[in-house]
């Protein structure tokens, strides 16, 4: 029984690979449909802003450093422009500066020390 229907199955394989004129849909002799294939849809290009480019700085190691120089430089710089080359008000504007962000920096320690989050995951046994 096996072998009928493998014979069977045979006989419509040559018969198709032929090209017979009987209603056949194949028209090559390989056995392959006659469908054509459409070509893959080209997506349309991405446009990349500097948002995207702003983005990706932010996640390298170098941006802290290029931050703090950027600051420091526009900090000096509007002190510059607004001390008007009096050097006496220039670095009073910067001593001023200085103790601010120190105090920042303090508060700031003492506020992390508080919020400590390297204890949590601790199992106490």
């Amino acid at each position: 029984m096996a072998q009928a229907k493998k014979s069977t199955a045979a006989k419509k394989k040559t018969t198709n690979s032929r090209g017979n004129s009987r209603g056949n849909t194949r028209s090559n002799s390989r056995g392959k449909s006659s469908v054509k294939k459409t070509a893959p849809k080209q997506q349309e290009p991405v446009e990349v802003g500097f948002g995207d480019y702003w983005h990706a700085f932010t996640k390298t190691r170098v941006f802290v450093p290029v931050m703090v120089i950027v600051v420091t430089a526009f900090l000096v710089g509007l002190d510059l422009l607004i001390a008007w080359n009096d050097y006496h008000r220039f670095f009073l504007f910067l001593g001023v500066e200085l103790i601010v962000a120190a105090v920042v920096w303090l508060f700031r320690m003492i506020y992390s020390i508080g919020s400590d989050k390297s204890g949590d995951d601790r199992d106490e046994a």
